[in-house]
């Protein structure tokens, strides 16, 4: 019984015992400003290496690593948005997820020099923060024709930053090597759990000039065949 009473300390200890509804909100923020710091640290980093003659590919792949890891976390932190459904969570979803892409988009002539070495790696980040982008374009869609204004207002600055990085991506893989490619697919209107929804359900009454059927890159490598259905669809 006692040892049993000591494993759920630990575990308390290794958790969020203090997480409850009242305090979500707090820490998912502070969740997206620490992993937003921690972006801006890799963009300083990226930037002294590239001032640096021969730097080692074990650096680059060290530091590509990590760029991965950091989009991973906003891919997660924004996925939380299916399950919540408090507008302010929605709302710090778009305007740290289109803040991240911004910090993100100061890496590009980095990913660029460094893509014939480590191109699998470059693609797989690209794709990954992908996943984040498109679950970000739904919440504006969802918040527009709900007209929550929380999240409106945050609409354009995101929207800018995702246009960038749409065209930056294009730019990269237009320049890759031949046995890498690129398509551009519109998206499906598709709800936060993935379901195809009518385009109706996301009338635009307030013409922000949000596209509703952004066009994006998909990176696929040509060994692989064709791209997936489910790529296809998103």
């Amino acid at each position: 019984m006692a040892q049993s009473s000591k494993t759920t300390e630990e575990d308390d200890c290794h958790g969020f015992p203090t997480l409850c509804p009242a305090t979500f909100n707090i820490w998912y923020r502070v969740l997206h400003e620490e992993n937003l710091a921690i972006l801006n640290k890799l963009v300083s980093l990226v930037h002294s290496e590239k001032s640096r003659a021969g730097v080692q590919l074990g650096t680059v792949e060290e530091l590509l690593i990590k760029l991965q890891k950091s989009a991973n976390v906003l891919v997660s932190l924004v996925n939380m948005c299916r399950t919540q459904d408090k507008v302010a969570v929605h709302a710090m979803a778009v305007k740290y997820g289109g803040k991240f892409v911004d910090s993100f988009l100061k890496v590009f002539d980095f990913l660029q020099i460094h893509f014939q070495m480590h191109n699998e790696l470059i693609i797989q980040l690209v794709k990954e923060l992908q996943k984040a982008t498109r679950t970000i374009q739904t919440l504006c869609s969802e918040a527009k024709g709900l007209k929550q204004t929380v999240i409106t207002s945050k609409i354009p600055s995101t929207k800018r930053s995702m246009e960038r990085f749409l065209f930056r991506v294009k730019a990269l893989l237009h320049t890759s090597p031949s046995e890498c490619t690129f398509w551009m697919g519109n998206l499906k209107h598709k709800d936060l759990m993935g379901q195809v929804v009518s385009s109706q359900a996301y009338m635009d009454h307030q013409n922000d000039n949000l596209d509703e059927n952004p066009e994006e890159p998909i990176a696929e490598d040509q060994s692989t065949g064709d791209a997936s259905e489910e790529d296809r669809e998103l």
